[in-house]
């Protein structure tokens, strides 16, 4: 995973120390935009909304027997939101990718583990036929209009 250089937050607190508060506010907005259109790379809110119920009514983590959906774990819109980085990708490689990446934490925070471990295999390929819609070769969406206007 790439650093960005240099730190979001240097770059705020040496704005606000050289340039004034009305000159960081503009820095820090500079930053969110920039952070929001890598995840609005290709959907607009609401396909993010649909991409993420979608996953929340289908997907589950399997922990010792029990299913538990990721709708309940409050994990369908983070790792909506991991995915819509990786659509250009692909559905398979944008699952493998979004999965590693997402930590999950467990044991009250104590530990974590990417949401790839704790997703039986045949969960996987359930995930590429709900994002495939999303992957076109067309560049639209299911509801695309057009992404992130």
């Amino acid at each position: 995973m790439a650093v960005a250089w240099p730190p979001p937050r240097f770059v705020a607190a040496f704005a606000a120390a050289e340039l004034g508060v009305a000159s960081a506010v503009a820095v820090a907005s500079s930053l969110v935009l920039q952070k929001i259109s890598k995840i609005c790379m290709s959907l607009t809110a609401a396909q993010l909304r649909d991409l993420s119920g979608a996953i929340a009514d289908r997907i589950y983590i399997q922990i010792a027997g029990w299913h538990l959906y990721l709708g309940d774990a409050k994990l369908a819109q983070p790792l909506a939101e991991e995915l819509a980085g990786f659509l250009n990708q692909g559905a398979a490689a944008a699952v493998r990718s979004a999965l590693e990446r997402l930590q999950v934490p467990v044991a009250g925070g104590s530990s974590r583990f990417p949401l790839a471990r704790l997703i039986p295999p045949g969960q996987l390929m359930d995930l590429e036929e709900i994002l495939e819609p999303f992957c076109s070769d067309t560049g639209k969406t299911p509801l695309a209009t057009d992404a992130c206007n």
